[in-house]
């Protein structure tokens, strides 16, 4: 869920035909989120360090070319700010 808040934050800022680099953890909803990233963006390649160990999952995603679907405005909507729960 952090890495989906970061691509909201991105879709406000990142100008088109822009990068957006992040760090992963693969596991069982991966390829989800794959197919979310490439909504957004033409090139999404997953990356392993060298320095990193086989045994780890962790891994960073490059997703290139930001291209916002025809139509798609973003909002910035979180419950938690809404004065109610306050």
């Amino acid at each position: 869920q952090l890495l989906l808040a970061a691509l909201n934050i991105t879709t406000h800022v990142l100008k088109n035909g822009g990068v957006f680099v992040a760090k992963i953890f693969r596991g069982k909803d991966v390829t989800l989120l794959y197919s979310q990233l490439k909504q957004f963006f033409e090139l999404v390649t997953v990356s392993k360090p060298r320095s990193s160990r086989n045994s780890s999952i962790e891994a960073f995603v490059i997703c290139q070319n930001y291209t916002p679907p025809p139509g798609f405005v973003p909002t910035m909507i979180n419950p938690l700010l809404d004065h109610k729960y306050c």
